[in-house]
């Protein structure tokens, strides 16, 4: 009997989650249509969960890559460490990377840097109003790149603001960051972990009048759908469904 077999339970669950985060310096380059990214990558969990999000959104980042013009604002919201920020900053006028989660922001402006895509990461979330925010549904916030929580827009008196380790996360609506910015989207992609609705009820200005690609990962266990589908129809959009992964659907909205 090996010795980690004889260790109770929460032990051997204490010792995979030390592993998991055994510091390592992993760079992986990849290439999405005539697109190369380089990626450092420092932790086992954030590299399994990389290379799992590289293989199941194949189909999708090929498309969002094909897709691009030279003179594309792109807006990646919820951009996690940067993958799709990375590989449309070469071809783009520019990128804005929108990202909540302290840790993936910080990854993602160093992963953006490491590609020479240098227009930085908003480090704050969109929603449908403005105001303060916290994670919700994230079971696994220590790791770099997990991304499972979306953010939860709080009442101005809700007490439980001050649980998380900062006053909360800045949310804003994405007409509101286009107002302050400067710069509207001309491809948006939008991967919120279940607060897509949430991003368009507060993207409706620019969707309507700016957008001309819109990608949006739905997540069945939060959202429907039918209802995101049909808001963006009601914007102006013609839309397919991309790809289904278990409980996750890949739409693309095409301006009409």
């Amino acid at each position: 009997m090996h010795l980690i077999e004889r260790l109770p339970r929460p032990a051997v669950e204490a010792l995979k989650v030390y592993i998991d985060h055994i510091p390592i310096e992993h760079t992986i380059t990849i290439s999405v249509g005539d697109v190369n990214a380089k990626f450092l990558l420092t932790e086992k969990a954030e590299v399994e969960h990389f290379h799992w999000n590289l293989k199941t959104e194949r189909p999708m980042l090929e498309d969002f890559v094909a897709s691009l013009r030279p003179s594309d604002v792109v807006y990646d919201i919820g951009s996690n460490v940067g993958l799709y920020g990375c590989v449309s900053g070469p071809v783009v006028s520019e990128v804005k990377a929108i990202e909540p989660r302290a840790k993936n922001a910080a990854r993602c402006a160093r992963n953006l840097s490491r590609n020479h895509v240098d227009f930085g990461v908003a480090h704050r979330a969109f929603g449908s109003d403005e105001g303060t925010g916290k994670l919700v549904g994230d079971d696994r916030g220590d790791v770099v790149g997990a991304g499972q929580g979306s953010v939860e827009l709080l009442e101005h008196d809700d007490p439980t603001v001050e649980l998380d380790t900062s006053p909360g996360i800045s949310v804003t609506t994405g007409d509101a960051f286009v107002a302050e910015d400067g710069s509207a989207p001309s491809v948006v992609k939008i991967d919120t972990e279940g607060a897509e609705m949430d991003v368009i009820n507060g993207f409706t200005k620019t969707l309507r009048e700016s957008v001309r690609v819109v990608y949006c990962e739905v997540h069945l266990d939060s959202q429907s759908a039918t209802e995101i589908e049909s808001s963006l129809v009601e914007l102006g959009f013609s839309v397919e469904v991309l790809q289904e992964r278990g409980e996750t659907v890949f739409l693309k909205g095409v301006d009409n």
